[in-house]
């Protein structure tokens, strides 16, 4: 350390400390080797019996982090253009096997999310010390590893279009296995950036959550499209249940879409990492959802079975215990979405006779009224006294008040 410090190589003294750190090559760490000899030597402070020196005076090496912050700032600067590099590489070397059945991710995801964990680990073990640059730094961290996530999920989503034309659907489904893993594993590790013992500055931790929300999204882009290809085969499947004869029951009637189901889930379990197996069976389960409601919405009331919406009801309520697997699938708060409450409820509605209907509508404005007595509401009050007089309903308006 003595030899370094005297021939110029720690920052601040008379050599220039840019010299070692050349865009041409990898960062020099011979100034970051000072920085953690020096830091090792301040913190032996902590074995002292008495204070070395009074708070008026304090140790030389207090402030030894100064000298370092250009070349913490040129290693930063420096780092987001190698990892850019480095996944631009990984990227066009990567390739898929084709002798495995069983591919979770690529090289290239393997790549990003190391030379992220080099990244977070130096920065850990840096340990800066003073919390304002410190914060500073760490924001231009995150600006580093989104803008390189956001690079590597554009270059292997532009891939992927290259599929599309290629040899046959169960090629492209297994390269879109791939990709949307490799989107994952990414996500995993720029997750690891938010810090367990602080919070990060606003900005920074804006554009972490807005970057991994990205990536998301396009792991759902494509996923899209491998469930789309399957709208066909459950569109056909969701329809036999529709109009299958009066007297097939609803466990029968369910079975062909179940196995249809079933075989590409399994697939779909072994290919996909589990995150997105979740998301493909949420996006799967909406698919079925809006087969059930396109089925509801085909042909007059009077052409359907007699037993239709029966039927529906029980394989809605089936297909609900399915995808949630005995509590290993979909949460009941996935399953029970927007769409399944609307499609759920029409169904009951149909299946439900004409009386118990009428007093579930009585039921429903009673309930209306109740929650506008107990809201803020700018109507007036009206009070009445309803009676039957023989076979006849009077109403009579006692008073009426503005609220």
């Amino acid at each position: 350390v003595t030899n370094r410090i005297e021939s110029g190589q720690l920052p601040g003294t008379i050599v220039n400390h840019w010299t070692i750190l050349d865009n041409d090559r990898e960062p020099d760490i011979a100034p970051f080797e000072i920085y953690f000899a020096l830091q090792q030597f301040h913190n032996l402070k902590s074995h002292l019996s008495v204070t070395p020196q009074p708070p008026e005076k304090p140790l030389g090496l207090q402030n030894f982090h100064e000298w370092f912050e250009p070349a913490v700032q040129r290693w930063i600067s420096i780092s987001k253009t190698k990892a850019i590099q480095r996944i631009k590489a990984a990227v066009n070397v990567d390739q898929i096997s084709e002798g495995e059945k069983i591919v979770r991710h690529s090289t290239s995801a393997i790549d990003t999310a190391s030379c992220f964990y080099q990244i977070r680990e130096f920065w850990k073990n840096l340990a800066w010390p003073d919390h304002g640059s410190g914060a500073h730094y760490e924001a231009l961290i995150i600006d580093l590893v989104c803008t390189t996530a956001n690079v590597y999920s554009d270059l292997i989503h532009q891939n992927l279009a290259e599929y599309y034309d290629k040899s046959g659907p169960q090629r492209t489904t297994d390269d879109m296995c791939v990709i949307v893993n490799n989107l994952e594993y990414v996500r995993r590790a720029l997750a690891e950036f938010q810090p367990e013992t602080h919070a990060l500055s606003e900005n920074a931790e804006n554009l972490l959550e807005n970057t991994i929300a990205q990536l998301e999204n396009k792991a759902d882009r494509v996923l899209g499209k491998l469930t789309a290809s399957m709208q066909g085969p459950l569109q056909k499947a969701v329809f036999h249940l529709a109009w299958s004869p009066d007297s097939l029951p609803a466990n029968q009637a369910v079975m062909p879409l179940l196995e249809y189901l079933d075989s590409h889930l399994a697939t779909l379990n072994v290919t996909l990492l589990s995150q997105n197996f979740y998301r493909a069976m949420s996006l799967i389960w909406n698919s079925v959802l809006t087969e059930f409601a396109k089925q509801m919405e085909s042909g007059g009331e009077g052409d359907k079975p007699s037993n239709f919406h029966d039927r529906m009801y029980g394989a809605l309520q089936l297909l609900g215990e399915f995808f949630n697997a005995e509590g290993l699938g979909l949460p009941p708060e996935i399953l029970h979405s927007d769409l399944y409450w609307r499609v759920a409820q029409r169904l009951q509605y149909h299946k439900t006779d004409t009386d118990q209907l009428i007093d579930l509508f009585y039921l429903q404005r009673l309930q209306e009224q109740l929650n506008t007595m107990g809201s803020q509401t700018q109507l007036g009050t009206l009070s009445v006294k309803a009676y039957f007089n023989h076979d006849s309903l009077c109403v009579e308006v006692l008073h009426a008040k503005d609220e």
